[in-house]
């Protein structure tokens, strides 16, 4: 007889939270307060938008992802009509922009610049008027299916090209559960979205302030991230390495940082100087590993945690499960998996037999269950027949006292094959010095790993969550083809 399988229904989060917690503020913004049940409504008024537009459940709709009051309230309106949301970069050009949106058959925008859409795609229409929610009544759903396609995010990890990563709703919503669950967020919180919505981390956000009706704090976009804390005083902070090296480096920011309960690290390896730095000034790290495809954290380490936790990249979340492969990559699975990569309609993935996921990300468990992160395996390049982790010769430049941040490539190079060069940001108060930073590093490292050269962070290399990998070995090509003339 065939086994019928039953599909699992999960709370719709908007309507539980107003439900439960109607007046309590849900987001705030520079102008004001929106309670649970105003949000309510101006997703309503979204809702009437979609059907106004001829969206259709299945249909796709692109948004260019601003932390602004209406982008929250389409994201939660599309989930709630079952349409996907393809949550795409302001950064990108016009053209990149229209090519992602033909590759995915979307046909239907909402932007809030002035960008210029290509034949095909059509901005979607929601006039300020109906901002307020008034006047709209749509039918919002109690539940969702848990396998329903939900977003839809372009991430190349640290190389290669865009791929649409593809969430069903459990993926979130099982993603916040076991976050929440080790990192406390009630009613009355207030988290910062300060990490792109265009990013899985600023997604997470979104779904673990709903689940636990906390605040969602939209910061001012004309203010730096300093300035927003001060202002707004959140609670909750997630927070990449480079954002937490210029809140330790600025005076604005109070050394104690009253009120703020947690900031999540994640992102990449994080540098032992801002470990050291954080932990002295008794600020509330919680350190994570995690993945787009996982749909955010995989491990973190507890709040509270002694700094020996920190250097690693703490113990599996609930809903995730890890194994560390004979070859030392990490596995993953769980009911924040991904469904898989989107190529037009299809839905692509590779798992082994028993549904483990490959990271790329090589790693090893301890016997507490801490996760150390070795380095990606498509970083690893032979030189001379030595194979090099870019990763480790990042951490020992890391640990230095004058490096804050390092970045490793790898350059041609006639006899060996290839050699690492490195970029270096230095802490303050110290001056570059490339001969006194390779003399530190051969206390600690084999000669071959040493870099052929040391160069000062560029002023023109390009910010954002992720180390772009691609531009640092054309930079560091360019620079060494130079110097040998």
């Amino acid at each position: 007889m065939e086994q019928i399988k039953r599909t699992m229904k999960l709370p719709f989060l908007p309507v539980q939270s107003a439900e439960n917690f109607g007046e309590q503020p849900a987001v705030i913004t520079p102008e004001r307060h929106f309670s649970f049940n105003e949000l309510l409504g101006i997703i309503q008024t979204a809702a009437t938008a979609l059907e106004k537009a001829g969206l259709h459940p299945g249909d796709r709709l692109a948004i260019e992802a601003q932390s602004t009051i209406e982008v929250i309230a389409l994201f939660w309106a599309a989930i709630a009509g079952k349409i996907s949301v393809a949550l795409m970069s302001p950064r990108l050009p016009d053209q990149t922009f229209t090519e992602l949106l033909q590759y995915l058959n979307c046909s239907i925008a909402y932007i809030n610049s002035e960008r210029t859409l290509h034949s095909g795609v059509h901005k979607l229409y929601w006039p300020p008027e109906a901002r307020a929610g008034e006047h709209v009544n749509p039918f919002l759903p109690q539940s969702v299916n848990e396998e329903q396609p939900a977003t839809i995010i372009f991430t190349s990890g640290s190389t290669g090209k865009p791929r649409a990563v593809l969430h069903a709703y459990r993926n979130h919503y099982y993603s916040a559960l076991g976050s929440n669950q080790n990192i406390p967020l009630q009613p009355g919180d207030r988290y910062m979205l300060s990490l792109p919505l265009f990013h899985v981390a600023g997604i997470a956000i979104l779904f673990r302030t709903m689940l636990a009706a906390a605040s969602l704090v939209l910061p001012d976009k004309n203010s730096s991230l300093a300035e927003n804390i001060i202002c707004f005083k959140p609670t909750h902070l997630s927070l990449v390495a480079a954002q937490l090296s210029d809140l330790l480096n600025n005076p604005q920011v109070p050394p104690s940082l009253t009120g703020v309960k947690t900031i999540l690290m994640g992102g990449s390896a994080m540098p032992q100087s801002l470990l050291q730095k954080a932990f002295a000034r008794g600020w509330p790290l919680v350190v994570s590993y995690g993945s787009t495809e996982m749909s955010s954290q995989i491990t973190a380490t507890a709040p509270g945690a002694p700094f020996e936790d920190w250097q690693t990249s703490g113990r599996l979340l609930p809903y995730r499960e890890l194994k560390i492969s004979g070859s030392g990559e990490i596995l993953v699975r769980g009911k924040t998996l991904f469904p898989g990569y989107l190529n037009g309609d299809k839905i692509q993935v590779k798992l082994t037999s028993n549904g483990w996921f490959a990271t790329g990300d090589l790693g090893l468990l301890d016997a507490q269950g801490r996760l150390t992160v070795k380095g990606r395996k498509d970083r690893m390049f032979i030189s001379g027949g030595e194979n090099i982790y870019p990763e480790e010769i990042e951490r020992a430049l890391e640990q230095l006292p004058s490096v804050s941040r390092a970045v490793v490539v790898a350059v041609p190079h006639t006899r060996f094959g290839q050699r690492p060069v490195a970029f270096v940001q230095t802490a303050e108060i110290h001056d570059f010095d490339e001969a006194a930073l390779k003399k530190a590093l051969r206390n600690v490292l084999p000669g071959f790993k040493i870099p052929m050269r040391i160069f000062d962070w560029p002023k023109d290399a390009p910010s954002g969550m992720k180390v772009d990998l691609q531009w640092f070995g054309a930079k560091a090509a360019d620079l060494v083809e130079k110097e040998e003339g």
